[in-house]
């Protein structure tokens, strides 16, 4: 069973940088995995068990995922998560914030 996506074609980056500071004006959440990580890493879900951006866990047992209000402002990435053929579950942007490890 795949278990990976390989990325083979070109995005437009200045839509992309265009959208992503879309994303970065609405409260995101600390990631909930303390352990593997030390300083500021953050998330916020395209895709949910709820249909919440603040729903960043995955739901193991959740027959269906919900694109959330933000993934509908995004409608760029939206495109290219909808090309991608797999199922498509909990999706999320992580932000590690500079100088963090």
């Amino acid at each position: 069973m795949l278990k990976y996506i390989q990325f083979n074609q070109e995005y437009n980056i200045p839509l992309l940088k265009s959208e992503l500071s879309i994303a970065l004006q609405q409260n995101w959440v600390d990631h909930f995995n303390k352990n593997d990580y030390e300083g500021d890493w953050q998330s916020i879900a395209l895709r949910s068990a709820s249909g919440r951006e603040n729903d960043i866990l995955a739901n193991y047992g959740v027959d269906e995922y919900q694109d959330t209000p933000l993934l509908n402002q995004l409608p760029y990435l939206k495109s290219i998560i909808e090309e991608w053929q797999c199922p498509k579950e909990a999706v999320r942007l992580l932000a590690l914030h500079p100088g963090q490890k």
